[in-house]
C-alpha cells in the first residue's frame, strides 16, 4: 500500500497539515475545539475530516473519525506512519456505571479489549467469555498521569472528574442488562466502542495517547433511547463545556508553557 497516497485519500489533506498534538473524536464537531482561535485549515477525506487550529502561540489538529474501533484504530496507525503526530487525546462518550453520573468527565487509565461484533452473537454467548480473556490496553503511563494532574489543577469544579477502566464493547445490540451488569460487577466505570483500539494502535505507532470521555447515558438505570431529562441534559452540556475547555488547555500547553 502507498500509505501517503492512502492517507491523502482518507483524510483529504497532506500529512504535513497534521501537527504534533492531535485531538481525535468519533462524533464531536472539530470546530468545537477551535472556538476563539484564528482561521484554521479544514480538511475532509473519504473517511476522516478535521481542522488545524492556530491559537495564539500554539497549534494542534482536531480529527473526527466516526464511530467504532476500526475507524479510530486505523486513523491512529495512519497518523503514526505518515505524520509528525506525537500525542493523541481521544475524546468521546461512554455509558456510565459504578458511581459515574450524567456529564461526569472520565479519564481512561485502561481500556478492556471487548472489540469484535461477531463474538457477541454466537450461540451460547456469555459475557464472561469476553471478560475472562483479560486483554487490557493501557494509556501511556506518563501521559495519563500528566493529563490527570492538569485536569485536577485546572478544573473549575463544574463537573465531577473520574478515572478508571473502560470496557470497549463491539456491539450496541449486546448491551443487554445481564451483560452490562457483568461489566459493572467487574469494576468498569464506563462502556464505550473505541478506546481499546486507540490505545493499542497508539502503542503500535509509537504515539502517546490518553482518553477523556463524557458520561452521556446511564445504561443500567434507563435505556438510551428514552432520552435525557432536562436536568440530565443540563449536566451533560455542562460537562461537555468543561471537558472541551480542559482538552484545549492541555493540548495547547506544548508551546504555551502552561
Amino acid at each position: 500500500m502507498d500509505t501517503k497516497r492512502f492517507f491523502e485519500f482518507a483524510f483529504g489533506c497532506s500529512p504535513e497539515v497534521i501537527t504534533a498534538g492531535v485531538i481525535m473524536t468519533p462524533f464531536l464537531p472539530p470546530e468545537r475545539f477551535a472556538a476563539g482561535a484564528g482561521p484554521g485549515i479544514s480538511f475532509k477525506g473519504r473517511l476522516y475530516q478535521g481542522i488545524k487550529v492556530s491559537r495564539e502561540d500554539t497549534e494542534y489538529t482536531v480529527i473526527r473519525c466516526g464511530l467504532g474501533d476500526r475507524l479510530l484504530g486505523d486513523a491512529v496507525l495512519f497518523l503514526g506512519e505518515n505524520t509528525a503526530a506525537e500525542e493523541i487525546l481521544f475524546t468521546g462518550s461512554c455509558g456510565g456505571m459504578n458511581g459515574c453520573g450524567m456529564g461526569d468527565i472520565v479519564l481512561c487509565e485502561r481500556a478492556f479489549n471487548g472489540e469484535g461484533f461477531s463474538r457477541y452473537h454466537k450461540d451460547g454467548f456469555r459475557m464472561s467469555d469476553v471478560t475472562g480473556s483479560g486483554e487490557y490496553e493501557p494509556a501511556d503511563e506518563r501521559y495519563i498521569r500528566e493529563l490527570k494532574g492538569f485536569f485536577s489543577s485546572w478544573s473549575e469544579g463544574k463537573s465531577a472528574l473520574r478515572s478508571g477502566d473502560i470496557f470497549t464493547i463491539g456491539s450496541l445490540a449486546a448491551e443487554k442488562k445481564e451483560a452490562l451488569t457483568h461489566i459493572k460487577d467487574r469494576g468498569f466505570i464506563g462502556v464505550d466502542m473505541e478506546m481499546s483500539a486507540v490505545y493499542r494502535a497508539a502503542r503500535a505507532a509509537g504515539i502517546k495517547a490518553a482518553g477523556v470521555l463524557i458520561v452521556s447515558d446511564l445504561p443500567l438505570e434507563r435505556p438510551l433511547w428514552e432520552g435525557l431529562t432536562p436536568g440530565e441534559r443540563e449536566e451533560y452540556n455542562k460537562g461537555l463545556e468543561e471537558m472541551t475547555r480542559l482538552l484545549i488547555g492541555f493540548i495547547s500547553r506544548r508551546n504555551s508553557g502552561k
